[in-house]
């Protein structure tokens, strides 16, 4: 279970990135042990460990590597300089 205000959170951390919110919200339902109504509860502390750890995965020879070009090449379109500068730092890592 995540608030709206948590969401919103998320939302606003994310480089103006889907992915990178949905990953993120995945990482921190994962990283939360479910309760005894199977529910899992997830606070802000546990999104923010989320978003730091939440590292840009890069493989020059795979899928991951037209996904991430994909994702350059609409920020640089979009005039988005935040979101270019994030994906092409990924590119530079890998």
């Amino acid at each position: 279970m995540v608030s709206d205000a948590d969401l919103k959170f998320i939302s606003e951390n994310s480089a103006s990135d889907a992915r990178k919110g949905l990953n993120t919200l995945e990482f921190a339902t994962m990283s939360v042990d479910p309760d005894s109504n199977g529910n899992r509860i997830i606070s802000k502390e546990v999104i923010k460990d989320a978003l730091q750890r939440g590292e840009l995965y890069y493989d020059k020879h795979g899928e991951e590597h037209y996904n991430i070009i994909s994702a350059l090449h609409k920020s640089i379109r979009n005039s988005d300089v935040d979101a270019a500068l994030y994906w092409w730092q990924g590119c530079l890592k890998g």
